[in-house]
């Protein structure tokens, strides 16, 4: 699974969500490269948290602007991919990262 979010997406998913996201994280394995992450204390609601996000994206940026509409037509394709399917997680000492080697973020 390969996705490129655009940095209007993970702008808006920062601001519709209390999740701390990361477009850098390199994990086990990746040999530096980089790719999305979430943040969590509580690994059994991440994925809900997210899925929410998304949602609130979707509805925020359901507009007749095309670039708007744009954004929440990329939230409601990386819904569909199930990105928690193929995931990694880390621990970080008293929080966890959950992390998608397949998902990278467009750099600002």
């Amino acid at each position: 699974m390969q996705f490129s979010m655009s940095r209007e997406l993970y702008d808006y998913l920062e601001e519709a969500s209390d999740l701390s996201f990361r477009d850098d994280y390199s994990g086990r394995g990746m040999f530096g490269a980089t790719c999305f992450g979430i943040v969590t204390s509580s690994l059994a609601t991440v994925a809900k948290e997210f899925d929410r996000a998304l949602c609130d994206v979707m509805s925020m940026c359901a507009s007749d602007e095309p670039e708007v509409n744009a954004i929440a037509e990329e939230a409601e394709e990386l819904q569909d991919m199930d990105i928690f399917q193929n995931y990694c997680q880390d621990s970080m000492g008293l929080d966890y990262i959950v992390y998608f080697p397949g998902v990278t973020v467009e750099s600002e």
